[in-house]
C-alpha cells in the first residue's frame, strides 16, 4: 500500500504518502496530539489534492447553484471513492448522481469522462476484480452494474427501500475446511451451532450456492446417505475452485466507503491473508433502512432479503461479508451487531453481538483476515470483537477497545491486502452524526494465545 486517497465533505480528493506517514517523518505538534491517545504521534503527508468537481451538464438544472459570472468551480462533496490497482485512475461519486472517472497518474484530477444513471447522491462505489466494472449505489435506492469500457450501465437492481449504504461482492471461501467439517444437510451446510433450516431457507441456500459457480444439487430422497454425497459434491467443488483462485496470482487494491488505496506492487502471499478474489456474480447491498439484500447477477431478484426484525431499529449504515463468505454483519443504531448466516437463511439473525450503553450506532465494520476477529466502530470506540466467544453469563468481554478513535461517526474502516494495517477515517458521507473528520492508521500485530 503506497498511497491513501480520501475524499471529503469539502470536495476535495487527497492523496497521502502512506509509508512517508508511517514512519514518522513529521511529528504531530502538540496541539494537534491532544485529542489523541500518547501512541499517535505522527502526522500524515499530503501529496496532492484537487477538486471533485461537478460537471455542467447544457439544459438541466443543477445541485449547486454558482453564478454563471465567477470562475469557481461547482464542487461536490466526496461521498464515495474507489481507485484503480496501480493508481492510474479513480472513480468519484458527485452529489447529483454522477460518478467522475479521473485520471490520477498522469495529468492529475483530469475528469475523462462522467457517467450519469443516478438521481441522487453515490454513496458506494465498489471495482470488481478484473476493475473493468463496477457497482454503483445511491440515495436513490439502486444498484447500477457499470461497464468502465463503454462507460454503459449493464444493469439496474432496484429496491424499493432507502438509500443504498454498502455494496460488497462476496468473498470466494478460504476457509472450505471449516464447511467442510460440519454436518451437510440436503447438500448444504448448517449454521455454526449445528442447526437445520427449513425447506424455505434451503431453497434460497441452494440458489446462492448455485450461484457460486455449483451445479443444481437435487433434494435426497430421505436417505441420509444420499444427502451426504451431495454435500461432498458442493465441497468438491469448493476446493477446486479455491485453488484455482490461490495459483492465479491477482491480487487487487480495494476500496470502501471514500477511501482507497493504490498497490504499486504486488504484495507477498500469505496463508493468513484475505481472499485473493472474489465472486463478481453475488454482492451483498444493505440500505439506511436497514433492509439486507443479496444479489446474483443473473438472477432478476434478489436470492435473499432480509429487513429488521421485532425489537430492532429500521437502521444500517454498514455491513460486510465475513472473510470466508459464509457470514455477513449488520451494524445497527442501538449499538448491535447482527449475525446472518448464509446457509441458514437471512431471514433471522443467528446472533446479536451487543455492546455496552451508550457506545452509540455502528457505522462501519470490516473483517480481520483470520477470520476470527471482526472490527466495529461505534460512536464512542473502535472494539475488536472476536467471534469465537460464545456469549454466557460468567463469559469474559468478548471485544478488545482499540485505542485512538473516540466520539465521532466513522465513515470506512480498511484492511490493508497484507492484512498488517488497518485505516479508520471519520465522516458520516452526508448523513447525520457529528464526525471528527480524521483519518488513524493502525498496525496489527499478531498475538499469540
Amino acid at each position: 500500500m503506497r498511497w491513501v486517497f480520501t475524499g471529503g465533505s469539502d470536495g476535495y480528493i487527497r492523496r497521502f504518502d502512506w509509508f512517508g506517514s508511517i514512519n514518522g517523518k513529521v511529528p504531530l505538534t502538540v496541539a494537534q496530539r491532544h485529542p489523541f491517545v500518547d501512541s499517535v504521534t505522527r502526522a500524515g503527508i499530503l501529496l496532492s489534492y484537487w477538486e471533485n468537481e461537478e460537471p455542467i451538464v447544457a439544459g438541466k438544472p443543477q445541485v449547486l447553484h454558482v453564478p454563471e459570472t465567477t470562475d469557481d468551480l461547482k464542487l461536490s462533496p466526496v461521498y464515495s471513492l474507489a481507485v484503480q490497482n496501480q493508481s492510474l485512475w479513480l472513480l468519484s461519486g458527485l452529489e447529483s448522481g454522477g460518478i467522475n472517472l479521473q485520471s490520477v497518474r498522469h495529468d492529475e484530477g483530469k475528469i475523462i469522462t462522467t457517467l450519469r444513471k443516478h438521481n441522487s447522491a453515490v454513496s458506494v462505489l465498489t471495482l470488481a476484480n478484473d476493475e473493468k466494472s463496477v457497482l454503483s449505489g445511491s440515495w436513490d435506492g439502486a444498484v447500477y452494474d457499470w461497464d468502465l469500457n463503454t462507460g454503459q450501465s449493464r444493469r439496474e437492481f432496484p429496491s424499493s427501500s432507502g438509500q443504498i449504504s454498502s455494496v460488497a461482492f462476496r468473498p470466494i471461501s478460504t476457509e472450505w475446511q471449516e464447511i467442510r467439517n460440519t454436518s451437510l444437510i440436503n447438500g448444504v451446510s448448517g449454521g455454526r451451532d449445528g442447526g437445520l433450516s427449513n425447506v424455505e431457507e434451503d431453497e434460497m441456500s441452494r440458489a446462492i450456492t448455485n450461484g457460486l459457480g455449483s451445479d443444481p444439487v437435487p433434494l435426497g430422497d430421505g436417505s441420509e446417505d444420499q444427502r451426504t454425497n451431495n454435500g461432498d459434491a458442493i465441497m468438491a467443488d469448493d476446493v477446486t475452485r479455491i485453488h484455482t483462485n490461490e495459483t492465479s496470482g491477482t491480487r487487487n487494491g480495494s476500496t470502501n466507503g471514500g477511501l482507497g488505496t493504490a498497490n504499486g506492487f504486488l504484495p507477498p502471499t500469505s496463508t493468513n491473508g484475505p481472499p485473493s478474489s472474489t465472486d463478481q456474480n453475488v454482492f451483498l447491498a444493505s440500505s439506511m433502512d436497514g433492509t439486507l439484500r443479496i444479489w446474483d447477477i443473473r438472477e432478476p431478484n434478489p436470492v435473499a432479503v432480509s429487513t429488521p426484525s421485532k425489537g430492532v431499529p429500521p437502521w444500517c449504515m454498514n455491513s460486510c461479508w465475513s472473510t470466508n463468505g459464509n457470514f455477513l454483519y449488520a451494524g445497527r443504531r442501538n449499538g448491535t451487531v447482527e449475525e446472518f448466516s448464509v446457509y441458514k437463511g437471512i431471514g433471522e439473525a443467528t446472533r446479536t453481538m451487543k455492546f455496552p450503553l451508550g457506545s452509540g450506532p455502528i457505522s462501519a465494520l470490516t473483517a480481520l483476515p483470520n477470520g476470527r476477529h471482526l472490527i466495529c466502530a461505534s460512536f464512542d470506540n473502535l472494539r475488536l470483537y472476536d467471534l469465537s466467544e460464545n456469549a454466557s453469563k460468567h463469559s469474559t468481554v468478548p471485544f478488545y477497545i482499540i485505542p485512538g478513535h473516540h466520539g465521532g461517526v466513522i465513515s470506512s474502516l480498511y484492511v490493508d491486502a497484507t492484512g498488517q494495517y488497518l485505516i479508520s477515517i471519520a465522516g458520516n458521507r452526508g448523513w447525520e452524526g457529528v464526525t471528527t473528520e480524521v483519518l488513524l492508521g493502525y498496525e496489527i500485530v499478531s498475538v499469540l494465545s
